[in-house]
């Protein structure tokens, strides 16, 4: 019997960003569905890093530092990097992470996060 392809005849439309779709798309592809990858965001760096980088400089003025997606930690730890410090500069912050994927790449990065909210469904 072959197997049964619960996704056959639809279309899904897959707005990650191009770099982050593959395995999902090709996931969904294997499932049967027709698949449109649509970027709904694309990550680039900012024109000017100024305002960042001057952020960066007060960090220990920061009593709580939130980080809302995956992205936004790699992407800042890997600005902390550049300018030759790295997420230790959070330490005397709490740090608060959007959702279990977040915590766990701030873990990663040697941080404790001090709370972990989930967003509403």
């Amino acid at each position: 019997m072959p197997r049964r392809r619960p996704l056959a005849g639809r279309t899904i439309v897959v707005t990650r960003a191009r770099a982050q779709a593959a395995v999902f798309t090709a996931q969904l592809r294997k499932e049967g569905a027709r698949v449109i990858v649509a970027p709904a965001i694309a990550f680039r760096p900012p024109r000017s890093w100024r305002r960042a980088d001057r952020a960066i400089g007060r960090l220990p003025a920061y009593e709580m530092v939130i980080f809302t997606s995956v992205n936004a930690v790699t992407r800042f730890a890997a600005r902390l990097r550049r300018r030759g410090t790295g997420m230790g500069a959070l330490r005397d912050a709490e740090v608060v992470a959007i959702g279990p994927a977040t915590g766990a790449a701030l873990r990663k990065e040697g941080l404790r996060v001090a709370a972990l909210a989930s967003p509403e469904k």
